[in-house]
Order: C-alpha cells, then sequence, then structure tokens
C-alpha cells in the first residue's frame, strides 16, 4: 500500500483514527487486519495513539418509560425536579414569562419532542435542556456587547450565575453544571422560558427518540420508505454502538443468548414491510419513469440484510427468510439499474450483501462502482432530494464496504477513508460559520442532518472533542436554539409546516438517535480519560 500525504494535522489524525478503526472492529478479517499492521509501519505512531478507539461504555436509563404522548395537563406551580428534564412545555406562555412544567414527568426527558407548539421566546434556548458538561448558550434577540444576564433557579428563585453577552448577542454560562431547572432573565429583553441541566441528558433523549422511532414505523404501515428508514438507522446504530457494549442504549445484562429487545421490535416492523414489499416491487408501482421507489428498494435490499446478520445467532430460519428478501430485492433493482438516476443506489445493495454474504459477485460490483465512479461532492447545498438520496446510499454502501471481514482492496478502502475525511473537515467549517453555532437560521434541512451524519462517523474513529461540540450543538438547534425558538424535533424528525416535508423529514427521528449514540460514547470516554488521569494521579 502506497502511502499518501494528507492535508492537514485533522485529516492525518482522521487517518490514523480510521485505521485503528478498521483494525479494532475487522480484526479478524484481511481488511483490518492487513491494512491496519501496513498503516502503523508507514506512520510513526505511539501507543497512546494506537488507543484512540478505545472501547468505551456508558448506560442510559434502565426504563423505558412510555413518553410519546402529549400531557396536556400543566401545572401552574413547579415541583422541585432538580436533576431531571423539563416536563411539557407550556403551550400559552408569554414571550417575556417562563413557563410551566408538569411535576408528573419529573424523571424523564420532556414529553416535550412533540408538535412545535409552544410559544416563541426572546431568549432562545434549549427547551429539551442541557447535560452538566455541555457548553451552554443562550441567544438574545437584542443587546449590546456587555449588556448583563443571569440564571435564576426555579426552586430557589436565586440568581446562580451573572454573564455577559458577547458581539453575537450570546451569553455562555457553561461554568453552572450544577442540576436543576433554571431560566435566563435580563434586564434589556426580559426572560427565558425554563431549561434543566441534568446528568444524562442524551442518554435519555436516545431512549425516547428510539421509542417515537419505532413507533412512528409501527403505526403508519403505508409509508414504507420512511419506515425503511427508520429501522436501517436502529440497526446502523447497533451496527455501531453494540449491545454488548454498556454506553449503548441496548446493553444486554445476564444472559447474552437471550434475543435482545430490539430486535424483537424489528423483527415486528419488519413483517409489515415484506408485506407492502410485494405489492410495491409489481410494475403497477415500481414504474420505469419512477425511480423513487426503486431507489427504496436499494435501502430495503441492506435493511433485509442487516437483519439477517443479526438474527442468525438466534433464528437461523427467519434470518434466511431476510436473506432471500434481500437478495429478491437486489434482483429487483439490478435488473433495472438502467432506470436509476444514480449507480449509488446499486452498489449500496450490493456492498451490504457483499459484507453479509462474501460473495464475490457483489464484490465485483461493489469495487467496479468504487473504481469507475470520480470522487462525488456529498450533500451540496441545492441538491435535490433524490440527489441526497443517491448521496446517503453512497456513503453507507462505503460504509458496509469498509466495515467487512471479507477481502478488500487496500487502495479502495484507503480511497474511501479519505474521502470522508475530507469531507467531514468541510462540512465543519461549513457548519461553523453558520449563525446558532453552527445550526444556522434553518436548522430543519435533510442536507444538515446528512452532513452531521458524516461527522458523527468519523467522530467516532477520532473521538474529536470538537466534532463531538458540533453534534452537541446541532442538538441544541433543534431544542429551540434556533432562529424561532422553536422545538424542531419531532416523531417524524426536523420538521416544520413552512418547509417541504420531503427535504425537511428526510431521516426520521431515528436519524438522531444514532447521532446521539456518539454523543453518549464520546462523553462517556472523556469521563473514563478523567477518571484514568486522576488514578494516576494519585498512584504518583
Amino acid at each position: 500500500m502506497k502511502k499518501r500525504i494528507l492535508t492537514g494535522a485533522l485529516l492525518t489524525a482522521c487517518l490514523m483514527g480510521l485505521i485503528l478503526y478498521t483494525y479494532r472492529h475487522f480484526e479478524k478479517g484481511y481488511a483490518g487486519k492487513d491494512f491496519a499492521e501496513t498503516a502503523w509501519e508507514a506512520m510513526d505512531t505511539n501507543d497512546t495513539d494506537k488507543d484512540m478507539h478505545g472501547m468505551v461504555s456508558g448506560n442510559t436509563n434502565e426504563e423505558y418509560v412510555d413518553r410519546l404522548d402529549v400531557n396536556n395537563g400543566i401545572d401552574d406551580n413547579i415541583d422541585n425536579n432538580d436533576g431531571k428534564l423539563n416536563g411539557n412545555i407550556n403551550n400559552n406562555t408569554d414571550d417575556n414569562t417562563n413557563s410551566s412544567t408538569n411535576n408528573s414527568t419529573n424523571d424523564n426527558i420532556s414529553d416535550d419532542i412533540n408538535n412545535n407548539t409552544h410559544d416563541l421566546s426572546v431568549i432562545k434556548i434549549d427547551l429539551l435542556g442541557y447535560q452538566t458538561n455541555d457548553i451552554k448558550k443562550a441567544y438574545f434577540d437584542k443587546g449590546n456587547v456587555g449588556d448583563i444576564f443571569e440564571v435564576i433557579n426555579v426552586k430557589s428563585k436565586e440568581t446562580v450565575f451573572t454573564g455577559k453577552i458577547d458581539s453575537k448577542k450570546t451569553g455562555d454560562f457553561s461554568q453552572l453544571t450544577e442540576c436543576g431547572t433554571y431560566y435566563i432573565e435580563a434586564s434589556f429583553i426580559g426572560r427565558s422560558e425554563q431549561f434543566c441541566i441534568i446528568e444524562d441528558k442524551y442518554a435519555s433523549l436516545s431512549v425516547e427518540l428510539y421509542q417515537k422511532s419505532l413507533a412512528y414505523a409501527n403505526n403508519n404501515q403505508s409509508d414504507f420508505e420512511k419506515r425503511v428508514q427508520i429501522l436501517l438507522w436502529i440497526l446502523r446504530y447497533v451496527d455501531v454502538y453494540t449491545d454488548d457494549e454498556p454506553y449503548s442504549v441496548f446493553a444486554t445484562e445476564g444472559n447474552t443468548d437471550k434475543k435482545p429487545e430490539y430486535l424483537k421490535d424489528c423483527e415486528k416492523a419488519a413483517g409489515g414491510l415484506m408485506n407492502q414489499a410485494e405489492k410495491y416491487a409489481s410494475d403497477e408501482v415500481v414504474k420505469s419513469d419512477d425511480d423513487y421507489d426503486l431507489d427504496t428498494f436499494a435501502f430495503y435490499s441492506c435493511l433485509m440484510a442487516m437483519l439477517y446478520d443479526k438474527i442468525q445467532e438466534y433464528d437461523a430460519t427467519l434470518a434466511n427468510t431476510y436473506l432471500n428478501e434481500a437478495v429478491r430485492s437486489y434482483n429487483l433493482v439490478e435488473q433495472r439499474k438502467a432506470e436509476l438516476i444514480d449507480e449509488s443506489f446499486l452498489f449500496y445493495a450490493a456492498a451490504g450483501l457483499y459484507r453479509y454474504t462474501g460473495q464475490s459477485k457483489y464484490r465485483i460490483i461493489t469495487e467496479e462502482y468504487l473504481k469507475n465512479n470520480p470522487e462525488r461532492e456529498l450533500f451540496l447545498t441545492n441538491a435535490s432530494t433524490k440527489e441526497l438520496r443517491a448521496d446517503e446510499a453512497y456513503v453507507h454502501g462505503l460504509i458496509s464496504y469498509l466495515r467487512t471481514t471479507n477481502p478488500v482492496d487496500m487502495d479502495l478502502c484507503e480511497k474511501g477513508m479519505k474521502h470522508l475525511m475530507r469531507t467531514a473537515e468541510q462540512f465543519d467549517e461549513s457548519i461553523q460559520s453558520e449563525n446558532y453555532d453552527g445550526i444556522g437560521d434553518d436548522c430543519r434541512s435533510r442536507i444538515l442532518t446528512d452532513r452531521l451524519s458524516i461527522i458523527a462517523i468519523v467522530e467516532h474513529v477520532i473521538v474529536s472533542q470538537e466534532y463531538n461540540r458540533i453534534l452537541k450543538n446541532a442538538i441544541h438547534g433543534f431544542g429551540g436554539c434556533n432562529k424561532e425558538g422553536e422545538i424542531y424535533l419531532t416523531d417524524r424528525g426536523i420538521i416544520h409546516e413552512s418547509v417541504d416535508e420531503a427535504r425537511s423529514d428526510a431521516l426520521n427521528a431515528s436519524a438522531y438517535f444514532y447521532l446521539l449514540g456518539q454523543i453518549t460514547e464520546s462523553d462517556y470516554k472523556e469521563k473514563e480519560s478523567i477518571k484514568s488521569e486522576a488514578l494516576e494521579s494519585e498512584e504518583q
């Protein structure tokens, strides 16, 4: 393998991390072992660098509390919910007065990711709350540099933090780390709505988004494409944040031979999809001039292949049913590939089947695509929905190829990894130039979600606190730190009535469930690092 020079320290670090990522995940496979060992010899790295992708752990709330229904009963008084996330946001609050919370939801993360119904606020904060270690910022509609703002504890009515706004009309109160319920007040503008600071916000929110995603998949039987996407994101989460590692929301305890609950959930949803697929595969539905449905079958094929892989240790018969469905769907796409707007859909389906079956015919299709197609620019600002879908197929097809334990072309692996790293760096720069610390004036776009997924993929490898901050900023933006001061995150994803749904609701809440997996992993790794340093200091 030829050693190639990357542009910039970040890309070098990314390459080192991605090499290690390949090794750690595929050490039994041809791709992982040979590629990683050769690369470590070519690059002068130390043992500390080699541990960049050490396993992390961390658990979430054990209770899967049902918070899917909107609770309309709002108490006028606020009980003590220190250390917990808000209950429902009051739908009838004034701009300059704090909302009420329902103390019946104190043990949960807001009921809250619901319809965007609460009033706007002149001080934008994350209505879904902040984690104790977050960078915490409020965004003011008006004010001058140096104007004073205060953070006030709801229970005690005491001012617990005093700060000044900067030239961007932003107030940083990150030093406040004590769990509790608060609001912000400033004489020059008024009072914000209430928010909470809690210990494990992102773990709790992960559970809620999983529940909402699954509920949508089970309750919207006619929405074939979105249901496919929901299950794909759930399985991608498990693929990276495996259920045998404590940081996963699906972390298993005790008997690991028992079929995990998430697989039972996916089986149930997949059964309905398979029934629909029979109808959708007919010529009456998948027309020659309508590649949208045909594209969906490429994603559906990969979903079935992933289910085959996950279920075969528990139920070989059912696993083979999934595999047959994956092959049948792949054949449909392959036979009618001339109708596709982009070959990346066939590439994605082939890469998925090669990863899980190792059959050479799928490898040929996968590698021919990577060799014969120029490096594509991903998730461009003005891209159409179909173009975004094609980019998504390329990215996840590439990930399937990089993660297989079957033989691969090392040069293609290196080329693909570098492409992802360069793309993440480009998105990092463009996102940080936007308003609201990276989210921009409109954070509902599918394009932003796709770009964040690239950053999450690379961040998983190199454990970059900068990338983790960008992901957290996105969640804060979706929770209220945006131009309108609204919660954009719903059970259908990032959506708003003023934005075309096809562009804003593309990946459902399950895509953000995946992003939260990376945030919780990085946070736990940081905590473990701090603990390790403290122990070393004590020993010395």
